[in-house]
């Protein structure tokens, strides 16, 4: 199901430098595949540069770079998304199809603001629904002080992801579903996961950013295709 093509807004922002930033999408795939129709269709709608990177180990095309060659893989995305591109690995093939399901990893709407306005906009170029998912780890245990708070913190933050991307797309949110899982937040992006698609955070738009636990583990373990996009600097 599709959003409607007022889902496909630029991301707001209070940061006229942070909003100059978000225009590209960096394409990692083997040099030889041709530029999937969804990603131009959504670069097109939404006015951005669509740009592929060098050739990368096809280990990560593969299932997840190990050894020596993933840390210098992963500070180059890293770089790439702190420079304020998205970065949308590609390491397997998404075959459009009915039925398709984006899912957006979010843990704080401030910093994944881009995380749901590009989630939306994938969606809406694929067809598909859209899921956003947070985690609450199970080390708190079933009787932990917090337990609840950081429970009932993780349910409030979905249903505000949800109500801001209903508003975002002009429409009620449905098509947009959300899921509180008892997992850490980088365990929600492993090989488990049921999706054609995965947003996740990348790195700040600052001359330190870099990746985090959640983007690294998607790029290693996720088994689709995983954008990574920029947040904001602190």
């Amino acid at each position: 199901m599709g959003f409607g093509s007022s889902a496909l807004a630029r991301p707001t922002s209070d940061d006229p430098q942070h909003l100059e930033r978000l225009g590209r999408v960096v394409l990692v795939d083997r040099p030889e595949a041709p530029n999937p129709g969804w990603v131009a269709a959504w670069c097109g709608d939404v006015g951005y540069e669509l740009v592929r990177t060098p050739a990368v180990p096809d280990a990560l095309l593969d299932g997840g770079p190990h050894g020596d060659a993933w840390p210098e893989v992963a500070m180059q995305l890293g770089a790439l998304s702190a420079a304020g591109s998205s970065v949308l690995l590609r390491r397997t093939a998404l075959h459009e199809r009915h039925g398709m399901r984006v899912v957006a990893a979010i843990n704080d709407l401030t910093d994944d603001e881009t995380v749901l306005t590009e989630a939306v906009a994938c969606a809406t170029a694929l067809g598909a629904s859209l899921e956003l998912v947070h985690g609450v780890p199970l080390s708190f245990g079933e009787r932990s002080v917090g337990l609840d708070d950081a429970v009932g913190r993780g349910l409030a933050l979905l249903q505000s992801g949800r109500e801001y991307l209903a508003g975002l797309a002009g429409a009620t949110a449905t098509g947009i579903s959300t899921r509180l899982l008892r997992v850490r937040p980088h365990e929600l992006v492993n090989e488990l996961l049921d999706a054609d698609l995965l947003v996740v955070g990348g790195a700040r738009t600052e001359p330190a950013g870099r990746l985090g636990l959640v983007a690294l583990s998607a790029m290693q373990h996720a088994p689709c295709p995983v954008l990574l996009t920029p947040r904001r600097p602190r």
